[in-house]
């Protein structure tokens, strides 16, 4: 498919307040900025099942604020509820074996997914930070694969990762930071790795992919807000 020249003057309208977002405006109403820095700021928020102020969760915060601050671009968002974690997994294809995870950050949606893959599955955990991949290692399961690198670079060879198909893309980055063609370019060739009926699965703080996903998901492309997560969380479902 060719790719549009007016992707970035697209809107999508939010589900609540019928508010125009594009691909450089979140959905409340801050600057670029900062917003953005709220997406740092959530990534920083505990794991599932954690009580608020734990001494484990603060040093968590301060873990993944100074790794967000040292990597601004690929800091990986880790859902601070487990209503995301339970959504993403509720949208998993019934017959899921073989899971790609675009920036596993701290690993809390990689855990859960390998909870939820049967025993034979295979689980490939792409995170570009050296800040987060020590951690990630420590997670033993011999289903699941680390690649240390660039989704942008992992994209362009899905051979690489040596799995027989794919039949989800979990994914948590911001593309806040990505240009237009950056976004593209991971839309157009996540269609082209995942097997039919494969999905490609966003939990992000706005729906700036859903334009760009529409230009290359043609069977079905859901939306929905998980409110209970703060800031609220834009699920994206793309269906092959």
């Amino acid at each position: 498919m060719n790719e549009p020249d007016r992707t970035c003057n697209e809107c999508v309208t939010h589900p609540s307040f019928g508010a125009p977002v594009n691909e450089d405006i979140h959905w409340w109403p801050l600057s670029g900025r900062v917003a953005q820095w709220l997406e740092h700021r959530a990534y920083t928020s505990a794991a599932p099942g954690s009580s608020p102020g734990t001494p484990t969760q603060m040093m968590s915060k301060v873990h993944f604020l100074k790794t967000a601050i040292r990597d601004y671009k690929v800091a990986a968002l880790t859902p601070s509820s487990s209503f995301v974690v339970k959504k993403v997994l509720k949208n998993l294809p019934h017959q899921c074996t073989y899971v790609v995870e675009y920036g596993a950050g701290d690993g809390v949606i990689t855990k859960a997914l390998l909870e939820h893959l049967p025993k034979d599955g295979k689980l490939v955990a792409i995170e570009m930070s050296p800040h987060f991949v020590p951690n990630l290692r420590k997670i033993r399961d011999p289903r699941l694969h680390i690649v240390q690198g660039d989704v942008l670079d992992v994209c362009k060879d899905f051979s690489k990762l040596k799995l027989p198909r794919v039949d989800a893309v979990v994914s948590g980055i911001p593309f806040s930071f990505f240009n237009s063609k950056e976004r593209h370019l991971v839309a157009r060739q996540t269609l082209q790795m995942l097997s039919e009926h494969g999905r490609f699965i966003l939990y992000q703080f706005s729906p700036l992919m859903l334009p760009y996903l529409k230009n290359y998901f043609e069977k079905k492309i859901k939306l929905s807000v998980e409110v209970r997560n703060f800031p609220p969380y834009f699920i994206i479902v793309a269906e092959k």
